[in-house]
């Protein structure tokens, strides 16, 4: 787990269902982003999911800098595969490095 430089949040990595992951570390919200209205369907059909799956969760739905919502991690995945730079100010410096690391440009 790494730190976000904010007092009380982490930022971790998981494999399965969110769901099981935040009963698993004691978590009581879910954050998220949205870009675009399409993010808004999308979290939303996933907050009822949720929701059925484990109600005492609540779900917080940030809306995203407009400087940010052209990105998806799937765009910065893609540049980064092909070897190429990540337009700075894309990511976090920590995201930067990881990506320089595994996908060595």
């Amino acid at each position: 787990m790494r730190e976000a430089g904010v007092s009380g949040i982490e930022i971790v990595a998981f494999d399965g269902l969110t769901t099981d992951f935040a009963r698993q570390v004691g978590a009581r919200a879910i954050i998220r982003a949205l870009r675009s209205m399409t993010d808004f369907e999308l979290e939303f059909a996933l907050d009822n999911a949720n929701a059925r799956l484990a109600p005492e969760l609540e779900t917080v739905l940030l809306i995203a800098r407009p400087e940010y919502t052209h990105l998806s991690s799937t765009l910065v995945r893609e540049v980064a595969e092909q070897g190429r730079r990540i337009l700075p100010g894309s990511v976090p410096p920590a995201v930067e490095q990881y990506l320089r690391q595994h996908y060595e440009f």
